[in-house]
């Protein structure tokens, strides 16, 4: 079957359609709006027609079954997901919430500066001692830390940003910009150029902001040489390590995994010490909690107090998720070195599969994201059709959530996924190349 026939074929199917929610252009007609977002609505036209009939875009669950979750009448095997190690469904964590709920109610009213539970500085020490820093403090999520606290550390003077950076440090370093900053672009691959860039800088504050794992395609950053280069030029290194967080860790002869052993971060993966390094990450991926961490000094921590809204004003983590938290510290400490070692085991057979095929792959660490590309980008409607067809749920990439070149779907491996789900994505993966055309590896 050609890719013509493909597309008139997954057009007239029928499939169990979710129930969908979004607005197309022409729906958007008799709103009261201004020129510049028609402008916008017409450059995004082709996502914003296809959120109406992709069954991939904004899809409504209906159960979740382990890593298998219903659309419609349809079950699909998540790759979607990021609960790396499983703990969303670990009968261990998920029996931990309720004796906390009895006690302390759903949800703390207060703002943290008003009152907090000691269930917070339990779970900030916990991850102060896995990572083997001075302190840290917890708020609910990467997007409020990075959009005040990039501000915050590089008030009045320059951001390097990484062009390969998740968009949430994209947002804060903009914040930053308003509030002052000058903000400076480099590429993570070309390094002697970011060193000439903080060579010729005069700000009085430089503030390096890159990914720890990339969450494209699993990369690591070369924390190594940055670190080196901000300790150089008196600059601090900001990491975003939301990915890396439970899944790598530090390298040790008694490992059980090419990841390392704790989890306990990309820094410690490579070793380095925090010195000029601030690290920030969710707990809402390998730990499946809503909650979020950045390291800091008790000095900082703070500073960060007296300045940070979401500290000072918004309503903090759920007691679930402290709960579960904690809970997943104890697991981490007893169990996590063998999820990992099945996790990689894993990820490795796909990675495996990938380059068997000889496709496009810029995952060269075995980390559990991986990515395809379409040669065709107008066809992944037709793509996402197929693989909801097939029972294969994942994440989109279309245009302009990505560039032209990148379009195409992401897959993310969990210790939750089984092996059978594993290989009837290879499967699913090795037929759709009869289909349409994937990228190849140059």
């Amino acid at each position: 079957m050609n890719s013509e026939s493909f597309a008139s074929g997954v057009q007239s199917a029928t499939v169990a359609q979710p129930v969908l929610r979004g607005s197309s252009p022409r729906e958007m007609k008799n709103l009261h709006i201004n020129e510049d977002l028609k402008k916008l609505l017409r450059s995004n036209s082709a996502f914003l027609e296809s959120l109406g009939v992709n069954p991939m875009y904004d899809a409504r669950i209906e159960e979740v079954n382990q890593r298998k979750i219903r659309i419609g009448n349809k079950w699909l095997a998540d790759f979607a997901s990021c609960n790396y190690l499983g703990f969303d469904l670990d009968p261990e964590i998920i029996a931990s919430i309720q004796p906390v709920i009895e006690k302390w109610g759903t949800h703390p009213s207060w703002s943290r500066l008003l009152g907090t539970p000691y269930l917070y500085e339990e779970a900030e020490e916990e991850f102060s001692k896995l990572l083997g820093v001075e302190d840290a403090l917890a708020l609910p999520n990467c997007t409020q830390i990075s959009h005040y606290c990039i501000f915050i550390l590089s008030e009045g003077g320059e951001i390097f940003l990484d062009k390969l950076s998740h968009r949430t440090l994209y947002e804060g370093a903009k914040v930053a910009k308003g509030m002052g900053a000058t903000l400076t672009y480099f590429k993570s691959t070309e390094l002697e150029d970011l060193e000439q860039r903080l060579k010729n800088s005069t700000a009085p504050k430089k503030l390096i902001c890159v990914d720890g794992v990339f969450s494209m395609h699993g990369r690591y950053a070369d924390i190594p040489s940055l670190a080196a280069l901000a300790r150089k030029y008196d600059a601090l290194l900001y990491i975003d390590d939301a990915h890396g967080f439970g899944v790598v860790g530090e390298r040790g002869a008694d490992e059980s995994s090419p990841y390392g052993k704790k989890g306990n971060s990309i820094v410690n993966y490579y070793g380095e010490s925090y010195d000029n390094i601030i690290l920030i990450t969710a707990l809402s991926k390998s730990y499946s909690s809503y909650m979020a961490m950045i390291t800091c000094s008790k000095e900082l921590k703070r500073y960060f107090k007296s300045m940070v809204s979401p500290y000072l004003y918004s309503g903090p983590v759920p007691f679930a998720s402290l709960a579960t938290a904690l809970k997943g510290f104890e697991v981490n400490r007893t169990r996590g070195d063998a999820i990992r070692a099945d996790l990689y085991r894993k990820s490795k057979k796909l990675n495996d599969a990938i380059n068997a095929m000889g496709l496009r792959n810029e995952n060269n660490t075995d980390f559990p994201i991986f990515n395809f590309y379409l040669v065709d980008p107008s066809k992944v409607d037709e793509v996402s059709t197929y693989l909801f067809q097939e029972g294969i749920y994942v994440t989109l990439c279309p245009y302009p959530m990505v560039s032209k070149n990148d379009v195409g779907f992401r897959v993310q491996i969990t210790a939750a996924n089984t092996d059978e789900e594993v290989d009837h994505l290879i499967k699913v993966i090795e037929n759709l190349q009869n289909l349409v055309e994937l990228q190849k590896r140059l």
